[in-house]
């Protein structure tokens, strides 16, 4: 295990390669925003995942595409701007898929 791995919090009892690879997509936001990071996750989730779950309810449903639950933790942490930003950061695969 690595000196970054130990700050990846995970609900799994193991870290799998694919989320790894997302949480090192992070890396470039820590870097661009230094110590500032935590609080813009953090502040900029609370005004833009709320916009982008209201969003998808009417995008969604007209496109037959991903409709996000405002009452579903994953959804939230999905409609996130930063983790979509590490999905297409990601050193290995980067993805624009949050499925």
């Amino acid at each position: 295990m690595t000196f970054g791995e130990r700050f990846i919090v995970s609900a799994n009892s193991s870290i799998s390669e694919d989320d790894l690879d997302h949480e090192y997509g992070h890396l470039p936001q820590a870097h661009a925003f230094g110590p500032a990071f935590l609080p813009v996750y953090v502040l900029g989730g609370a005004v833009d995942v709320p916009l982008i779950i209201v969003a998808s309810q009417t995008v969604g449903r007209i496109q037959g595409t991903r409709v996000l639950n405002p009452f579903d933790v994953r959804d939230l942490h999905d409609a996130h701007p930063l983790e979509w930003a590490a999905d297409f950061n990601r050193p290995h695969h980067p993805t624009n898929y949050l499925g």
